[in-house]
């Protein structure tokens, strides 16, 4: 599925994090919203394009079940990594390929993926990017040297865990990061809470998981204004049954991502049924808020490192959706990935 141009969108906008009823288009390179309908097309529901948060595709090619527990399957020298260290280059591309043609065929082409090997991982992902597809690559090495080259060609830095890695070392890869204007994020506190105060002291960008963070570490990341990916598919097959309520209670913006590709499709639309089927039975997460965390705070958190993609949407033809049938219904219905741009413009 490729990206359609079009010089604007009417009918159901998701805008600022809510629906309203009006247009999109393209003003002196700026997309603007525009209250009432433009033209004679007929209408449907507009929001921005998903995002999935956090996803590991380099591991789509692994095709043994990954038995055992969290540490065993992905901690260090763990199932995956060993993996990983024994697959040929092309086995791994074509396994990152078949998962970026699924998210282009499902029209949720844009990930953030946290990429395993260092710089020959972030080329390896770069060179099987098909057309129409959007990957914010964050790297991470295992020395100084590997962090700066592999930051040189990747959009960020993205850490497995603090309690995996040399402190300092960490504090390298935060600061160069953020003195080249890219992103800096980690795991944090998946399977037992970790250092949260050196966690956020090295300024992250957005945190992944958080599952073990105590009450005041929470209470950190709110006030922080951090936002958090969490990823309920992959913490059910790892044993993890979370409430996921807990963040919301805190005012922390909630992101979805798929994390490992060889456990969990690279499915956001799964994801948002997934999360609101189990929430429902312990404490409800409302559509509303579901919708928000894969169409709007990404863009809210992470905006400045998405400009690029700030015209692109997702566009349901000739139905005015619910956040409830986009959450539990969107296969339903045709959708496609559209970009915003001025008519003088469009090829």
């Amino acid at each position: 599925m490729t990206v359609n141009e079009m010089p604007y969108a009417s009918g159901r906008v998701f805008w600022d994090g809510e629906f309203r009823d009006g247009t999109i288009l393209c003003e002196k390179d700026k997309i603007i919203f525009e209250e009432g309908k433009v033209g004679s097309g007929s209408s449907g529901t507009i929001l921005p394009v998903p995002v999935n948060a956090h996803t590991h595709i380099g591991d789509a090619f692994i095709a043994t079940e990954p038995t055992g527990d969290l540490p065993s399957v992905v901690g260090p020298g763990g199932f995956k990594e060993r993996q990983l260290a024994n697959a040929n280059s092309e086995l791994v591309k074509r396994g990152m390929r078949r998962a970026m043609e699924y998210m282009k065929l499902i029209s949720s082409p844009v990930f953030i993926d946290f990429r395993e090997s260092g710089s020959t991982g972030v080329k390896l992902l770069r060179e099987s990017v098909p057309e129409s597809v959007f990957p914010i690559i964050l790297s991470r090495g295992h020395n100084r040297e590997e962090v700066e080259l592999a930051l040189s060609i990747s959009d960020g830095t993205g850490i497995s865990a603090e309690s995996d890695a040399d402190h300092d070392l960490l504090s390298f890869s935060a600061r160069t990061a953020k003195k080249l204007g890219k992103i800096f994020s980690i795991h944090a506190s998946e399977n037992v809470r970790e250092d949260m105060d050196f966690i956020l002291s090295l300024k992250p960008d957005f945190l992944v998981h958080c599952l073990e963070a105590s009450e005041d570490d929470l209470e950190s990341i709110s006030r922080l204004g951090i936002g958090v990916a969490v990823t309920p598919r992959s913490n059910y097959f790892y044993g993890k049954r979370p409430d996921y309520s807990k963040f919301i209670d805190q005012g922390i913006d909630l992101m979805l991502g798929t994390d490992n590709s060889m456990i969990a499709l690279p499915d956001i639309y799964a994801e948002m049924d997934f999360l609101y089927t189990v929430q429902k039975g312990v404490n409800r997460i409302s559509p509303e808020n579901i919708v928000r965390m894969a169409f709007h705070n990404p863009h809210k958190r992470l905006g400045n490192f998405l400009d690029q993609l700030n015209n692109l949407f997702l566009y349901f033809p000739k139905v005015a959706l619910s956040s409830y049938e986009i959450v539990k219904k969107s296969s339903l219905y045709e959708k496609k990935v559209i970009r915003i741009q001025a008519a003088e413009k469009m090829h």
